[in-house]
């Protein structure tokens, strides 16, 4: 499974380097691709498939797993690319390429970029890992200097290395290290067998490699470092400005990498389970509440006019109301009770599909089946490092809208709280500051701020790009970066 860390990371490069050193016929099967991939990419590949949803039925998750495992028979590696993360909705079955990676037991390579982030969004995508029991590796690819954009996913730029310049197998194989060298299954020069059974199912191994590669692009040298981890991704007595990567194969480990940035001393750690208890009896599940209810259809009507009127692709993402059931389910499994504004809002619409409709400044509201997933996730991750609960997450906070780049904006559910909104940022924690009290008054500041141009909450600006709504930030808001 290859995913980046962000959407500003390629994963084609990678994906381009694994198939170029393997000496065995390889498949890559792209999940949220946008469009084919590029000559540099299809030259090295037996096979390329994308995988979507048809019109009439969303694609499963056991289908999908089926449609990879049938590659596997006839390839000797087959590459799975969730270009738009780990816990974005793959299907609108709602499975994520995480659940894909659980199904499979497949291993995952982290794509991370070069920018200031990096080392944070990598830390974040580990902990996705360790707490559903994925192994994987670290993959972080980068330009000199450190702020140049990384080039177009499939786009090769003048200077780079051409097929006629030298052995691109060769090349690949000299910057990778050995153990990611694909050699185990039908050498690419052959072709299947006519009338041969396939062998059994075979899913690449764990990549292994701590070594630090380098990838020509451009007129620069692209930065490959590979760290493979088993996943207990902070070795317990690092120091506070570094974190060691634990191996999961019998070779010497590698060495410890400096990285930039902020990261969590770790301590020893508490299952999720413990942070967020799930099942807990004596919760009742919040219910529509008739004044609540009227707050956040009214502002909904007022959102969904606008955009009908001036940005319908924001309004067609809009997903149909999810079910009480549901809804009910979800508060049962997290042990927390939803405020009633959240309540009303999914039963309004359950969430919005990726791509739509924002709420300020990039938060995609999410479905009722997103929202335990994420939350047990940053439980998980809660229980690995060394801050107080309420310092960085607590199993009182509601996830209810994804930034994309691990931020949410939250209801806090804590007791005495009111679901007041907050957002939740990997580097900073929870700040509540600057955001409004509860769901329906940020639901009808973002409605009036649709309709009069004003900014929302004197920072961000509603600006129609292509049939949806970007927000054009005008104050940075001090507690956390510009996203």
């Amino acid at each position: 499974m290859l995913v980046p860390t962000s959407a500003a990371v390629g994963w084609e490069v990678v994906a381009t380097t694994l198939a170029a050193a393997a000496a065995v016929r390889v498949a890559v099967v792209a999940l949220g691709a946008e469009g084919p991939p590029g000559e540099g990419l299809l030259e090295h590949l037996a096979t390329w498939a994308e995988l979507r949803d048809g019109a009439a039925d969303p694609l499963s998750l056991d289908e999908a797993t089926e449609l990879v495992s049938t590659l596997a028979r006839t390839h000797g590696l087959v590459l799975v690319a969730g270009a738009k993360g780990l816990l974005v909705p793959a299907s609108r079955a709602g499975w994520t390429v995480a659940d894909l990676a659980v199904a499979l037991g497949a291993p995952v390579a982290v794509i991370a970029g070069d920018g200031p982030d990096a080392a944070n969004h990598t830390t974040m995508a580990l902990g996705v890992l360790d707490a559903r029991g994925l192994t994987g590796a670290v993959i972080s690819v980068g330009a000199e200097p450190v702020d140049t954009p990384l080039e177009p996913a499939g786009h090769i730029p003048t200077g780079a290395a051409r097929k006629d310049e030298g052995d691109p197998a060769a090349a690949a194989r000299a910057l990778l290290h050995p153990m990611l060298h694909a050699s185990a299954g039908r050498p690419k020069s052959a072709n299947p067998p006519p009338m041969a059974p396939p062998p059994p199912p075979t899913v690449p191994g764990p990549a292994t490699s701590g070594k630090r590669v380098i990838l020509l692009l451009g007129a620069v040298f692209v930065t490959m470092s590979l760290v493979v981890t088993g996943l207990a991704f902070c070795e317990r007595s690092a120091p506070r400005d570094e974190a060691t990567m634990v191996t999961g194969f019998d070779a010497p480990a590698p060495a410890r990498t400096s990285w930039t940035g902020p990261l969590p001393m770790p301590r020893p750690p508490r299952p999720p389970a413990v942070i967020c208890p799930e099942y807990r009896t004596g919760v009742t599940p919040a219910k529509p509440v008739p004044a609540a209810t009227a707050r956040v259809d009214a502002a909904w009507r007022r959102i969904e006019k606008w955009l009908a009127a001036k940005a319908p692709a924001a309004r067609n993402s809009l997903r149909p109301p999810a079910s009480a059931e549901a809804v009910q389910g979800a508060q049962q499994r997290m042990s927390v009770a939803f405020p009633p504004d959240l309540v009303a809002s999914l039963l309004r619409h359950d969430g919005a599909e990726a791509g739509g409709f924002d709420l300020p400044f990039m938060h995609r509201p999410m479905s009722v089946a997103e929202i335990p997933g994420a939350w047990w996730e940053m439980c998980g991750v809660t229980g690995r490092i060394s801050v107080e609960d309420d310092e960085w997450w607590n199993k009182g906070y509601v996830p209810f809208a994804a930034a994309g780049d691990g931020g949410y904006l939250l209801a806090d559910q804590r007791p005495g709280s009111h679901g007041r909104v907050g957002e939740f940022y990997n580097e900073s924690g929870v700040d509540f500051t600057r955001w409004p009290a509860s769901i329906a008054d940020l639901l009808e500041l973002t409605a009036t701020s649709l309709e009069t141009g004003r900014p929302f909450a004197g920072r961000y600006r509603p600006v129609i790009t292509n049939g949806t709504v970007d927000w054009e930030v005008l104050v940075s808001p001090s507690s956390r970066p510009s996203r």
